[in-house]
């Protein structure tokens, strides 16, 4: 998708038996990014659970001017309005962010790798978070992310997004080896071009061992601002 025209141009050189360089010439631009990190923008977006039904919480995103280094990758922070803070990285064509581990099992923040935009349709990539219960065997939960959907329209709240990349992931677990089962997932969130994350729909549920938990919520962007 990202691929230069040097072949094109090379191809062009050769027919005219010279080359030289024009400082007219347009360069390729960069992809646009995922995720728009500048000071002065803003990101409005409506929280709702499904399971019970609940009204709507809105709250903004916003750049705190500065950053944090984790694994030796810069994370721009970024100020929730609802009093937590929340972490983000670009590095190249992969989109990282800090996050507790699903299932809410650990309030430890561990690197989550949700985006790759030079990935096609079907593209794959696993993120694993060990954790330390207190248990005699360390929890191991995977998060499975997979690219369902590139370069689609999405209209969220009377907003048309274009280029919009769809990952759909899920969740399994282990304690030591033994599987933990029980454990269902649906997880599918919405990305467009400097918006970042357009739309996200969480349906997470585990009966295991006496343990019953269950999450059912979706959060939409309301508006942005960018300067």
């Amino acid at each position: 998708m990202f691929k230069s025209s040097l072949f094109f141009a090379a191809a062009l050189c050769l027919t005219a038996l010279s080359c030289k360089k024009d400082e007219s010439e347009e360069l390729p631009s960069a992809p646009e990014s995922y995720m728009n990190v500048e000071a002065g923008s803003s990101r409005s977006y409506s929280f709702q659970e499904n399971n019970p039904p609940t009204p709507p919480v809105n709250y903004t995103l916003i750049p705190a001017g500065r950053d944090t280094t984790v694994n030796g990758k810069t994370y721009k922070i970024f100020i929730n309005s609802n009093g937590t803070l929340e972490y983000y990285n670009q590095t190249g064509n992969t989109y990282y962010t800090l996050m507790v581990a699903p299932l809410g099992l650990s309030e430890e923040l561990f690197e989550n790798l949700y985006l790759k935009t030079d990935q096609p349709v079907n593209s794959s990539w696993d993120n694993t978070f060990s954790l330390d219960a207190g248990l005699p065997f360390p929890i191991s939960i995977v998060l499975n992310n997979k690219i369902v959907e590139k370069n689609v329209s999405r209209t969220i709240n009377g907003n048309t997004y274009n280029n919009v990349i769809h990952v759909k992931s899920s969740i399994s677990a282990s304690i030591g080896p033994l599987p933990v089962t029980g454990l269902s997932s649906e997880i599918n969130n919405y990305y467009a071009p400097k918006y970042g994350m357009v739309e996200s729909s969480n349906i997470v549920g585990i009966d295991f061992n006496g343990l019953q938990d269950s999450t059912n919520n979706i959060t939409k962007l309301v508006s942005a601002t960018f300067p």
